[in-house]
């Protein structure tokens, strides 16, 4: 009869304990990818970040979720735009509105700390970042040290974003190009209640 090493030959999987979603807490992501849209009713242009979690800093298990946070693109929320950028080290000034130059942020920081919180507003849950900070976690000597794993989760996210994109055009959003001469109405508000933070596979 053969013998069995467990921990080499065999694995378990701890998918039944994972989250779908993002619990409340500390995490480190990386974004994968941004999108645009506009209110309907208002007319004001929405950032939105699609982020994975690569490092649960809770140890409740969120690696590999993707979470979308929304920067509305008005005066009053501007600083929540800033401090996301501050978390990605990035400290010169860019344009919100402008594809490449939060695409190079995004490039140049690769991931970010931030702190959800999970609030019911009564008809649906909301989870949303209320602090952003350096991922000072992953960071070794002023450089960015990531494990295979978390760059594994980063391949995976990237390679899900699109179907991301495409499950919310099915519920109606519509995406826009802030800088762009076209600009594209919503024909409804769903992306504000529309909330699909999940594991990708």
């Amino acid at each position: 009869m053969a013998k069995i090493n467990p921990r080499k030959d065999g694995s378990i999987s701890d998918s039944g304990s994972r989250p779908k979603k993002v619990t409340a807490g500390n995490k480190i992501f990386a974004p994968i990818g941004i999108a645009y849209t506009k209110s309907a009713n208002k007319g004001t242009v929405c950032l939105h970040v699609y982020s994975i979690v690569i490092k649960d800093l809770e140890g409740d298990n969120n690696e590999g979720i993707i979470h979308i946070e929304k920067f509305w693109q008005t005066g009053k929320a501007l600083w929540k735009v800033a401090n996301f950028a501050l978390s990605m080290r990035c400290e010169i000034e860019f344009d919100s509105e402008d594809r490449n130059d939060v695409e190079k942020m995004i490039a140049n920081g690769v991931c970010f700390s931030g702190e959800i919180a999970v609030k019911d507003s009564g008809e649906y849950t909301v989870r949303e970042i209320v602090n952003f900070n350096i991922p000072s976690d992953v960071i070794d000597d002023g450089k960015l040290k990531l494990t295979p794993e978390m760059e594994e989760y980063i391949v995976q996210g990237e390679q899900a974003f699109p179907k991301y994109i495409q499950k919310q055009k099915e519920y109606g959003v519509n995406f826009i190009e802030p800088k762009s001469s076209v600009k594209i109405d919503l024909s409804s508000d769903e992306e504000e209640e529309y909330q699909h933070d999940s594991i990708p596979f």
